[in-house]
């Protein structure tokens, strides 16, 4: 084998390689995390109060995973908000929850979800302040 063959092998290999990378990169999903995230920037001074609130006063959420679901823990009875379930991996299976306590607690069965990594974002009221807790959830 000589020079020649050598250099236009490489080539081939180098323009091959480089035709499979525009490929991928064409066919990949550009998916955000939120469409409308120049709003909800403007509105994190907000998110950021609601957290200093949580751990001010106290209030954060147990979030366990029972034997038929999973089970969100309360301090206060009297509270109005919603819990989102964002999946990092495909927002097509994000969804959104009102809070419903009954007895300071609340139960989302295992078939609303499929199994792999959740993040768990609560947006509640109680007693008139605003909190905002997240966190990891797996569903197994």
């Amino acid at each position: 084998m000589n020079w020649g063959k050598g250099i236009l092998i490489f080539y081939l290999i180098f323009v091959g390689f480089m035709g499979w990378m525009i490929y991928k990169s064409v066919t990949q999903d550009p998916e955000l995390v939120t469409n409308n995230y120049y709003q909800e920037e403007l509105n994190y001074q907000s998110k950021i109060d609601k957290m200093k609130n949580t751990r001010d006063d106290g209030q954060q959420v147990t979030v366990n995973n029972t034997a038929d679901g999973v089970q969100l823990v309360f301090p206060d009875s009297a509270l109005s908000g919603t819990v989102k379930f964002f999946r990092p991996s495909d927002g097509s299976k994000d969804f959104q929850l009102a809070l419903q306590s009954v007895n300071g607690k609340q139960l989302i069965p295992f078939n609303q979800f499929i199994t792999g990594k959740y993040q768990i974002q609560l947006d509640w009221k109680s007693n008139n302040r605003e909190y905002y807790q997240e966190g990891p959830l797996y569903i197994p």
